[in-house]
């Protein structure tokens, strides 16, 4: 029998910084947070700088007061704070009104080290994701629609310095094995198949027949030669986390009646939950197309 998985997009909210790092670290290899006592969430984290995995720390923010509390701060971390907002471009924003600095801690790591930028995670452990309008999504779709997906990342760390449109991590196909054929594929899909009863039958056949492979190939090689084998409509997990301006220019690109209907059914989902949140000066328009087609079909459903 094959599962087929709902396509949805969870607007998700953690507490802390390292709590969103820890998230989509553990999302790729599907693994859960230790429940003995002695588990040690710094260690983890560190351990993944440490061996250069970066991306899941480019989801977690945190926020480091100046301003009143300017005289609290240590020389080392007034040196931190500045060698980050003193390159030309960077992700650390001054703002004059909260008199705060809202750093990732990708970039941190990057400029100043994994230990420095721990010790101001650690004092400064809050997220201000929505404060400065930075939204992250969990995400459940196909493989498919995830290559699609990540392709909005458009820009690099290692060059530039500055964030990618957007922050995307992925469930590991080389570690995480598969199970029963799971597939995600959407509704219009759903309901196409559903109409054509004999290309149903056949289609199932297929995908059960690539899964068989993919075990079969388990058997006797790696799984990341064995994951070949299977289709793109094999279900997968994404995290992924960009500002309110970059969500609005995949919105205006992905809700068009043009876009791909499993992307677009997506792009639908992520609009509801942010609709009451984008502004204009992040590119949002409700009376502009695509915004207020959707928002019109979704007064009358």
């Amino acid at each position: 029998m094959v599962n087929f998985k709902d396509q949805t997009a969870t607007l998700i909210h953690l507490p802390t910084a390292l709590d969103m790092a820890e998230y989509a670290a553990r999302l790729c290899y599907n693994s859960s947070r230790p429940q003995r006592e002695d588990y040690d969430q710094v260690k983890f984290l560190k351990a993944l700088a440490h061996k250069g995995h970066l991306t899941p720390f480019e989801h977690a923010w945190f926020a480091i007061p100046i301003g009143d509390n300017f005289d609290d701060l240590t020389k080392e971390e007034l040196q931190a704070i500045s060698k980050v907002s003193g390159r030309p471009r960077n992700e650390v924003v001054w703002d004059n009104i909260l008199d705060f600095v809202v750093a990732n801690m990708r970039t941190f790591i990057e400029v100043v080290g994994t230990d420095k930028t721990f010790d101001l995670a650690q004092k400064f452990n809050k997220d201000y994701y929505e404060a400065q309008g930075w939204y992250t999504f969990e995400i459940i779709t196909s493989r498919a629609i995830g290559n699609q997906l990540i392709r909005h990342r458009s820009l690099s760390f290692e060059s530039t310095w500055e964030l990618p449109e957007f922050s995307v991590n992925q469930e590991s196909l080389r570690w995480v094995p598969q199970g029963e054929p799971s597939v995600c594929i959407g509704n219009t899909y759903k309901k196409m198949l559903d109409a054509n009863p004999g290309v149903k039958a056949d289609w199932i056949h297929s995908i059960c027949r690539s899964f068989e492979d993919y075990s079969h190939l388990c058997d006797n090689f790696k799984k990341e030669f064995a994951r070949t084998v299977l289709p793109l409509c094999t279900a997968t997990r994404l995290l992924m986390t960009g500002n309110g301006h970059t969500w609005a220019k995949f919105l205006e690109l992905r809700l068009d009646k043009a876009a791909e209907p499993q992307m677009r059914e997506l792009a639908i989902s992520i609009f509801m939950q942010l609709k009451d949140n984008l502004t204009l000066s992040e590119g949002y328009c409700p009376d502009a197309e695509p915004f207020r087609t959707i928002l019109q079909e979704s007064s009358c459903s």
